[in-house]
């Protein structure tokens, strides 16, 4: 249904899709309605736009209106949606909103969902994490760039490790870790 709007939108001129699927997303949280929730999130998905991240973020940053058992999965997809964007544009709204709230639940949450996936330009959010985030999303970062990084990756890590050498946590030793799996020489 949601995709036959969007499509009648375009063709009519009626609306931005990317504001159409906002405010059905926006409904559909409201309604509690898991599969109005997933037609919406898929028709920003297929935006693949700054626009359609912002909208997806800004909803799971608002949380649920009330007391919600069903907010959980809602919130679950609508930041394993954002993850799995493309754009290069769209991902770097996904580092900055992680960024933005590097100390909030939604921040860790963000960056979770970012390291369950691997597409061309999840490294870039991991390297802006290594420079600006807090130790725990640091540590996220280090670890998924084990997972999904080559050696364009390895001067931030270098940068990330000289940057925090006086770090008492685990945080040096998962950059020296990282940087041992990538170069094949000790950190």
């Amino acid at each position: 249904m949601s995709t036959l709007f969007l499509a009648l939108c375009l063709t009519a001129g009626l609306q931005d899709p990317v504001r159409a699927a906002e405010k059905e997303l926006q409904q559909a949280l409201k309604d509690h309605h898991a599969e109005k929730i997933e037609g919406a999130v898929k028709a920003l998905l297929m935006a693949n736009s700054p626009a359609s991240m912002k909208a997806l973020l800004a909803a799971a940053a608002k949380g649920p209106d009330k007391d919600d058992t069903g907010w959980i999965e809602a919130y679950a997809v609508l930041l394993n949606a954002a993850a799995t964007f493309a754009a290069p544009a769209a991902l770097a709204e996904l580092g900055e909103f992680i960024l933005k709230n590097k100390e909030k639940p939604v921040g860790r949450d963000a960056m979770a969902a970012v390291c369950n996936h691997a597409q061309r330009g999840i490294d870039a959010i991991c390297v802006r994490v290594l420079a600006a985030g807090t130790p725990d999303l640091k540590i996220m970062a280090a670890d998924h760039l084990i997972a999904i990084a080559g050696k364009a990756q390895v001067p931030a890590l270098i940068e990330a490790l000289k940057a925090n050498e006086k770090d008492p946590g685990d945080l040096k030793k998962r950059l020296g870790h990282a940087l041992t799996v990538l170069t094949g020489q000790d950190y």
